[in-house]
């Protein structure tokens, strides 16, 4: 490309023929993103990305604020810091991705895969997640409180010291927990209608007033005096 050669990677805003080219800055960079494939330290929010091929480029620090993501290929990118917060990532494949810290919160996940994702420390907050696949992701101190999760899975999800505060929220639709560690959890008046709770281990956590109709498959959950049982009484819980 002839504009390419104009400047220096990796390319600055400011640069006057960046502007001549591309006007403003969000432009400029969803074009440096499509047809370079990457875009380190970008501002790339509010952007409509949809089904883009981003694979094995650079998006470290990136802002996706915002963004449309739906269907987008990370494949092998480098996405160390970036922000997701606002963005649709519905159908995106994040599994086994290294999410350490990043701001997700209110993110829409429909169809998404974060399995195996590592989002200690990680802002999900008010997400919207459905059909998603968290099955062993590590969410080690990571901020979970009054998202919507509906038949996702959580298989041997890492919740340790994890902000749970799903109070007066729902998690339904078949959702499954299946050994996943959700210990100190403020679950109170948390609806699990259908939801799958075997070999999950609940110490410590506050589920009084929590609606448990149809639990499913809830053998060996893991409850003692420091959990908090759905009927307000201390544990161990008889479910």
């Amino acid at each position: 490309d002839r504009w390419t050669g104009d400047y220096s990677y990796p390319y600055q805003a400011s640069e006057p023929r960046y502007l001549q080219y591309y006007g403003t800055n969000s432009a400029g960079n969803k074009w440096l993103a499509l047809v370079n494939g990457s875009c380190p330290g970008c501002d790339l929010s509010y952007n409509d990305l949809r089904g883009a091929d981003l694979s094995d480029g650079d998006f470290s620090n990136a802002d996706f604020t915002g963004a449309n993501l739906s269907g987008v290929k990370f494949a092998n990118a480098k996405l160390d810091g970036a922000k997701f917060a606002g963005a649709d990532l519905s159908g995106v494949d994040l599994s086994r991705r290294d999410l350490t810290g990043a701001d997700m919160s209110k993110a829409k996940m429909h169809g998404a895969n974060l399995a195996g994702a590592k989002l200690s420390g990680a802002d999900l907050s008010l997400i919207d997640a459905d059909r998603t696949d968290f099955s062993g992701a590590a969410l080690r101190g990571a901020d979970i409180s009054h998202s919507v999760f509906y038949n996702c899975n959580f298989t041997g999800a890492d919740f340790t010291g994890a902000r749970i505060d799903w109070r007066n929220d729902k998690v339904s639709g078949r959702t499954d927990f299946s050994n996943s560690n959700l210990q100190d959890a403020t679950l109170v008046k948390l609806d699990l209608t259908n939801a799958a709770f075997p070999g999950v281990d609940l110490r410590g956590a506050d589920l009084s007033g929590a609606i448990v109709k149809n639990l499913r498959r809830f053998l060996e959950i893991r409850t003692d005096p420091s959990t908090v049982c759905p009927g307000g009484a201390k544990g161990p819980c008889n479910w």
